[in-house]
């Protein structure tokens, strides 16, 4: 359903010749995840819960532009983040394994781990898809989330939030 042409995916792959086929899906995904944080960042992360449990109507956000010159400027930075963690960790990575680690790293993007923990983590967990070191990301907030409950207490928690 998105608006681009054949013309434009041509182009587009063109510009990554040597990228796997999870790349481009990577792109689309990272264009989409831009406008969902774009709606948080406007309602406010306090208020998300409310709005989406709550909410008598679905999220407001914005379907994004799906444009070649959004999904080529996403692809750059993919590839800037490849060639960042390639130089971060072991020389001789393929392209498909500093992508894997360049999009291991994105899930992390914003926590306090470096590169360099990410690589560790994706050589520690061999042959795991990107799948699950999100949920070992989300494992971790789960645990902290509970252990503030326990702190708290369960009476107690709708008071705090």
């Amino acid at each position: 359903d998105d608006p681009i042409n054949d013309e434009e995916v041509a182009a587009l792959v063109g510009q990554f010749p040597d990228q796997p086929l999870d790349f481009f899906a990577y792109l689309r995904s990272h264009v989409y995840d831009d406008s969902i944080m774009a709606y948080i960042q406007q309602i406010g992360a306090e208020n998300l819960s409310a709005a989406l449990i709550n909410g008598q109507e679905a999220p407001g956000f914005d379907i994004p532009s799906m444009t070649l010159e959004n999904l080529v400027k996403c692809g750059k930075q993919v590839m800037e983040e490849q060639d960042n963690v390639a130089s971060a960790a072991q020389p001789g990575l393929t392209r498909e394994t500093a992508f894997f680690m360049g999009v291991c790293s994105g899930i992390f993007k914003g926590d306090p781990i470096t590169s360099d923990e990410v690589a560790t983590l994706v050589q520690t967990f061999p042959n795991q898809p990107v799948e699950f070191f999100a949920s070992l990301r989300c494992r971790i907030y789960d645990d902290s989330l509970l252990e503030y409950i326990q702190d708290v207490g369960v009476t107690n928690l709708k008071d705090t939030l």
